[in-house]
């Protein structure tokens, strides 16, 4: 369900879940960014969940400066609210975050940028084990059940 709108507390995003059938999911807690993630729903990070991060964000978009203040600089914007290609990014990098730090099985998304060649192997390396479109997942049913 995409509006193009952020939500503004964690009850909305419970709400949105339910709404998508998705509201019994288990939620996996990113590391907490101030302005991207839920205050009180989001982990305090140490170096090496941050590193991890950056090398995701170094996989997804190698053209996309991490540290928000170079990107900002680079294409000149002023200051303020994050960027929403910037931001949007950051939540794919976080997604896969998520889905290597808890050890979970089956990524499922149907963003082509997670099934690049380029990109799907390093991710795999990084942890992710696999990543499946919807359809594919659907086609092997002893996957289903890892998802």
């Amino acid at each position: 369900m995409r509006s193009g709108d952020y939500l503004t507390n964690f009850s909305e995003f419970e709400e949105r879940m339910e709404k998508v059938g998705l509201g019994g999911a288990r939620i996996l807690e990113p590391i907490g960014i101030w302005g991207v993630t839920f205050w009180g729903h989001f982990l305090w990070s140490d170096d090496t969940m941050v590193r991890l991060f950056e090398e995701i964000h170094a996989v997804l978009f190698p053209n996309i400066p991490f540290d928000y203040e170079a990107y900002r600089s680079i294409r000149k914007l002023p200051p303020g609210e994050l960027d929403p290609h910037w931001r949007n990014g950051l939540c794919d990098d976080l997604a896969m975050w998520c889905h290597v730090h808890y050890a979970r099985d089956v990524f499922l998304t149907n963003d082509g940028n997670f099934h690049k060649q380029s990109k799907k192997p390093k991710l795999v390396a990084l942890g992710a084990r696999e990543i499946l479109r919807p359809e594919e997942l659907a086609q092997n049913k002893n996957l289903e059940k890892r998802a």
